[in-house]
């Protein structure tokens, strides 16, 4: 269920059960009359084009969340510290940055290292107050039982990783 707002639409009962119906656009500009064929708006042909503007934006973005996986996933093997953190704590962050940064322009493929420096940041503030509330349940602070001194120690990694072009990567690439 996709709510579009449009000033006059046409709207008929599709079947018995009164669960599914046809949409019509009465008259006047609207970026969905391109889509209308006879007299009805094709549900099928809209949700594709909003699945591939989905995909576009989340090429993005997907973002860079799977750097920041990756960091912490070497940042756990080069350090057996940070073993108490996972990739649940690099995905919280990255669901808490796109509700915050919700511009199209926040998350621009060509700005990857742009959108990868912020959600760091993000982590790194994260981790420095000790406080990273689960998504979806925003009660369970995810770092309550981490410690703020291996937060903070963590965070001072990534900082100096960030600082530095990311040494940690280039090792691994060599």
């Amino acid at each position: 269920m996709l709510p579009m707002p449009v000033e006059r639409v046409k709207i008929e009962p599709f079947g018995t059960n009164g669960a599914f119906y046809s949409v019509a656009l009465k008259r006047g500009k609207n970026p969905l009359m391109r889509f209308q064929k006879d007299d009805i708006l094709p549900a099928s042909e809209i949700l594709q084009e909003f699945r591939e503007s989905v995909k576009k934006f989340a090429k993005g973005c997907t973002g860079c969340l799977k750097l920041l996986k990756y960091l912490l996933h070497l940042l756990k093997e080069s350090n057996s510290t940070f073993d108490k953190f996972c990739s649940y704590h690099a995905k919280t962050t990255f669901l808490h940055a796109c509700c915050s940064k919700t511009k199209d322009t926040d998350w621009g493929e060509s700005d990857l290292s742009q959108c990868f420096n912020r959600l760091l940041q993000d982590f790194e503030k994260h981790l420095r107050c000790g406080e990273l509330f689960n998504f979806f349940i925003p009660s369970q602070n995810l770092l309550s039982g981490i410690g703020k001194t291996l937060c903070t120690q963590l965070a001072d990694t990534i900082k100096e990783q960030r600082e530095n072009g990311f040494p940690i990567f280039k090792e691994r690439v060599c």
